[in-house]
Protein backbone atom coordinates (compact mmCIF):
# COMPACT_ATOMS: atom_id res chain seq x y z
CA UNK A 1 0.00 0.00 0.00
CA UNK A 2 2.57 2.66 0.82
CA UNK A 3 4.03 1.78 -2.81
CA UNK A 4 1.04 2.61 -4.41
CA UNK A 5 0.78 5.62 -2.78
CA UNK A 6 3.93 6.59 -3.49
CA UNK A 7 3.40 6.17 -6.82
CA UNK A 8 0.06 7.97 -6.98
CA UNK A 9 2.22 10.87 -5.38
CA UNK A 10 4.47 10.42 -8.02
CA UNK A 11 2.15 10.50 -11.12
CA UNK A 12 0.28 14.13 -9.24
CA UNK A 13 3.75 15.63 -9.33
CA UNK A 14 4.99 14.55 -12.35
CA UNK A 15 0.60 16.13 -13.87
CA UNK A 16 1.30 18.91 -12.07
CA UNK A 17 4.84 19.79 -13.03
CA UNK A 18 3.55 18.96 -16.58
CA UNK A 19 0.64 21.53 -16.32
CA UNK A 20 2.78 23.97 -14.78
CA UNK A 21 5.35 23.80 -17.52
CA UNK A 22 2.73 24.01 -20.28
CA UNK A 23 1.62 27.56 -18.92
CA UNK A 24 5.05 29.12 -18.64
CA UNK A 25 5.74 27.63 -22.21
CA UNK A 26 2.09 29.38 -23.26
CA UNK A 27 2.30 32.40 -21.08
CA UNK A 28 6.12 32.87 -22.77
CA UNK A 29 4.53 32.68 -26.45
CA UNK A 30 1.82 35.04 -25.84
CA UNK A 31 4.20 37.58 -23.94
CA UNK A 32 6.89 37.00 -27.14
CA UNK A 33 4.51 37.40 -30.06
CA UNK A 34 2.93 40.35 -28.06
CA UNK A 35 5.77 42.18 -28.01
CA UNK A 36 6.41 40.75 -31.71
CA UNK A 37 3.35 41.94 -32.80
CA UNK A 38 3.36 45.43 -30.67
CA UNK A 39 7.01 46.37 -31.92
CA UNK A 40 8.05 44.54 -35.22
CA UNK A 41 4.87 44.05 -37.26
CA UNK A 42 4.35 47.50 -39.42
CA UNK A 43 0.41 47.99 -39.86
CA UNK A 44 -0.63 49.62 -43.31
CA UNK A 45 -1.27 52.93 -41.91
CA UNK A 46 2.05 53.48 -41.15
CA UNK A 47 3.10 52.99 -44.96
CA UNK A 48 3.65 56.05 -47.44
CA UNK A 49 3.17 58.49 -44.69
CA UNK A 50 5.33 61.57 -44.19
CA UNK A 51 5.27 63.50 -40.81
CA UNK A 52 4.54 67.47 -41.43
CA UNK A 53 8.56 68.91 -41.12
CA UNK A 54 9.80 66.48 -43.57
CA UNK A 55 11.95 68.21 -46.21
CA UNK A 56 9.59 67.09 -49.62
CA UNK A 57 12.24 68.69 -51.62
CA UNK A 58 13.03 65.37 -53.46
CA UNK A 59 9.36 63.63 -52.98
CA UNK A 60 8.87 64.17 -56.89
CA UNK A 61 12.22 65.38 -58.08
CA UNK A 62 12.86 63.46 -61.44
CA UNK A 63 16.67 62.85 -60.67
CA UNK A 64 15.84 60.03 -57.87
CA UNK A 65 14.60 56.99 -60.10
CA UNK A 66 12.03 54.57 -58.28
CA UNK A 67 14.07 51.15 -58.54
CA UNK A 68 12.94 47.43 -57.15
CA UNK A 69 14.85 44.61 -56.29
CA UNK A 70 14.34 40.70 -54.84
CA UNK A 71 16.15 40.21 -51.26
CA UNK A 72 17.64 37.36 -49.93
CA UNK A 73 14.18 36.20 -49.20
CA UNK A 74 12.65 37.28 -52.31
CA UNK A 75 10.78 40.28 -51.05
CA UNK A 76 9.87 43.06 -53.33
CA UNK A 77 11.91 46.08 -52.00
CA UNK A 78 11.87 49.42 -53.74
CA UNK A 79 14.67 52.00 -52.60
CA UNK A 80 15.41 55.84 -54.58
CA UNK A 81 18.19 55.56 -56.84
CA UNK A 82 19.79 59.30 -57.36
CA UNK A 83 22.72 58.63 -59.56
CA UNK A 84 25.40 61.16 -59.73
CA UNK A 85 27.50 62.05 -63.17
CA UNK A 86 31.49 60.91 -62.49
CA UNK A 87 30.24 59.59 -59.11
CA UNK A 88 33.03 59.06 -56.80
CA UNK A 89 31.45 57.13 -54.55
CA UNK A 90 28.08 54.90 -53.65
CA UNK A 91 26.37 55.78 -50.67
CA UNK A 92 23.38 53.34 -49.05
CA UNK A 93 21.00 54.42 -46.77
CA UNK A 94 19.03 52.87 -44.69
CA UNK A 95 16.50 54.37 -42.67
CA UNK A 96 15.84 53.63 -39.11
CA UNK A 97 12.16 52.43 -37.00
CA UNK A 98 9.18 53.78 -38.71
CA UNK A 99 11.49 55.69 -40.72
CA UNK A 100 11.68 56.81 -44.56
CA UNK A 101 13.82 58.10 -46.82
CA UNK A 102 12.94 61.43 -47.27
CA UNK A 103 12.75 61.82 -43.12
CA UNK A 104 15.90 60.27 -42.52
CA UNK A 105 17.61 61.63 -45.62
CA UNK A 106 15.49 64.63 -46.91
CA UNK A 107 18.16 67.13 -45.55
CA UNK A 108 21.27 65.41 -46.98
CA UNK A 109 20.41 64.14 -50.12
CA UNK A 110 21.64 67.32 -51.88
CA UNK A 111 25.11 67.35 -50.18
CA UNK A 112 25.69 63.46 -50.69
CA UNK A 113 24.78 64.39 -54.70
CA UNK A 114 27.15 67.34 -54.83
CA UNK A 115 29.84 65.72 -53.38
CA UNK A 116 30.19 63.17 -55.90
CA UNK A 117 27.93 60.10 -53.96
CA UNK A 118 25.83 58.08 -56.22
CA UNK A 119 22.75 57.91 -53.33
CA UNK A 120 20.57 55.25 -52.78
CA UNK A 121 17.97 54.97 -50.34
CA UNK A 122 15.69 51.99 -49.63
CA UNK A 123 12.81 51.58 -48.09
CA UNK A 124 13.40 48.99 -45.63
CA UNK A 125 11.16 45.73 -45.70
CA UNK A 126 7.56 46.08 -44.56
CA UNK A 127 8.02 50.08 -44.30
CA UNK A 128 6.96 52.68 -46.83
CA UNK A 129 6.93 51.07 -50.23
CA UNK A 130 8.78 47.78 -50.02
CA UNK A 131 6.81 44.51 -49.24
CA UNK A 132 6.52 42.63 -46.07
CA UNK A 133 4.91 42.49 -43.18
CA UNK A 134 7.48 42.31 -39.90
CA UNK A 135 10.63 44.35 -39.86
CA UNK A 136 13.87 42.73 -38.20
CA UNK A 137 15.53 45.20 -36.64
CA UNK A 138 19.20 44.46 -38.43
CA UNK A 139 18.61 40.76 -38.37
CA UNK A 140 17.08 40.83 -42.17
CA UNK A 141 17.88 43.97 -43.16
CA UNK A 142 22.02 43.05 -43.01
CA UNK A 143 21.29 40.61 -46.16
CA UNK A 144 19.02 43.39 -47.81
CA UNK A 145 21.96 45.92 -47.46
CA UNK A 146 24.20 43.69 -49.21
CA UNK A 147 21.76 42.76 -51.54
CA UNK A 148 20.97 46.79 -52.41
CA UNK A 149 25.32 46.81 -52.45
CA UNK A 150 25.23 44.04 -55.27
CA UNK A 151 22.63 46.23 -57.31
CA UNK A 152 24.65 49.02 -56.99
CA UNK A 153 27.46 47.27 -58.26
CA UNK A 154 25.23 45.62 -61.06
CA UNK A 155 24.59 49.40 -61.64
CA UNK A 156 27.17 51.11 -61.79
CA UNK A 157 29.75 48.84 -63.76
CA UNK A 158 27.33 49.43 -66.67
Amino acid sequence: MHTEEYQMNKRRLAAAWGLTTAAVILGAETVSNYILYTSVYMPKKDKNTFPEDTNMKHHDNPEIKTVFMNSFDGTQLLGHWYPCENAVRNVVCMHGWHGSWLKDFGDIIDFLHDNGCNVLLADERAQNGSEGRYMGFSLLERYDCLEWIKWISAETSQ
